[in-house]
């Protein structure tokens, strides 16, 4: 069964209707004990009071009853409109960050004594070897001295290196020399010294021996609605893959995200990437794919992905059919319209 990830976020806002749908309603006792009226007599007198003159009086759950089918028609109208392209070929704009950007490492500021403030910067959050790790720590408001990187398994707590960071333009850095045996997840950690008192910083990174490396993109062909773009690899871990990539004009504009899947052997394979037609928004090839995530999905409970690289960072793919390709529209599957109509009948509820 196909699975929509913008339809978690759905899910997860019906489950908590479903919990605050009965107590959202406003209710009403017919045997009101007298006490109680005048305690929501003098609350009422009370909200009167600090309520600005003019303004009206709103209950709060009758405002959540009566917004709830709005919240639904949202949902329902951004499904529907998720449906109408298939999930292994998504639209990508210019504001899809994440996508654009999976591999960013967010900075977080750490505030230090006296309004000062420390950073750790890196270049990305994943590295798969032979990559070196750069190292930059940014200081601001304080001067630091004595400061050192050091690399440690965050599975077994064991330091792999560590290395004297030297003052530049930016603050600190360094580059961490990779090493065959790096694998998963690390901690970095930053040692200086500021106004005689001594700091640590801490982050963590992903570091992978990489299972597959994309080593070639052959020409796009038409399939139906769906210009085929053949993947080569080499993979020295066989398994189940998921290749991730975003396609781009020839002029760089974003035009899709595509997912594709497959299972490799070792060895030399192909895996097949598809941009369904309405994607392509009526521009021609030439187009470029890149911003590859190369993944070989976990196999087992416990058991961790693990990733792979791409040789090249993009590839031109060469293909000049556009007519080629049909015109039908994308069929979601029925449990994906049951839950479409599930949410249209939430949106008309009364």
């Amino acid at each position: 069964m196909k699975k929509r990830l913008g339809f978690i976020t759905a899910l997860v806002i019906l489950g908590l209707v479903a919990v605050l749908w009965p107590a959202a309603k406003p209710t009403h006792s017919v045997d009101t004990p007298a006490r109680n009226v005048r305690m929501d007599e003098q609350q009422q007198s009370s909200n009167t009071a600090a309520t600005p003159a003019g303004a009206q009086s709103i209950s709060v759950t009758e405002h959540i009853a009566e917004a709830l089918p709005q919240q639904f028609a949202y949902i329902a109208a951004a499904y529907e409109q998720e449906l109408s392209y298939p999930p292994y070929s998504r639209p990508l704009t210019r504001d899809d960050v994440q996508l654009l950007t999976p591999n960013q490492y967010v900075v977080q500021q750490v505030p230090l004594e006296n309004g000062a403030q420390a950073a750790i910067v890196l270049p990305q959050y994943r590295f798969i070897y032979p990559e070196d790790i750069e190292v930059v720590l940014t200081v601001a408001g304080v001067d630091a001295s004595q400061v050192t990187v050091s690399l440690y398994s965050e599975d077994t707590g064991q330091r792999l290196t560590e290395s004297t960071m030297q003052a530049n333009e930016q603050g600190f850095s360094t580059i961490l020399t990779a090493e065959q045996d790096w694998q998963g997840e690390l901690r970095l950690e930053v040692a200086f010294r500021a106004n005689a008192q001594p700091h640590r910083l801490q982050t963590g990174i992903d570091y992978q021996q990489p299972s597959a490396e994309i080593i070639g993109v052959k020409d796009g062909y038409a399939e139906g609605s769906d210009l085929v773009i053949p993947l080569q690899l080499e993979v020295s871990a066989a398994g189940t893959y998921r290749v991730r990539a975003n396609l781009f004009s020839s002029k760089g504009e974003p035009l899709a995200h595509l997912v594709g899947s497959a299972d490799l052997a070792k060895g030399e394979a192909t895996l097949l990437l598809r941009a369904y037609k309405a994607v392509l928004a009526g521009i021609e090839g030439p187009y470029l794919l890149n911003t590859f995530t190369v993944e070989r999905r976990s196999a087992a409970p416990g058991e961790r992905s693990r990733f792979g690289k791409s040789v090249q960072s993009e590839y031109q793919v060469a293909f000049y059919g556009l007519g080629l390709l049909s015109d039908e529209p994308w069929q979601p599957d029925a449990s994906e319209l049951q839950r479409l109509e599930f949410l249209k009948m939430m949106a008309e509820a009364q």
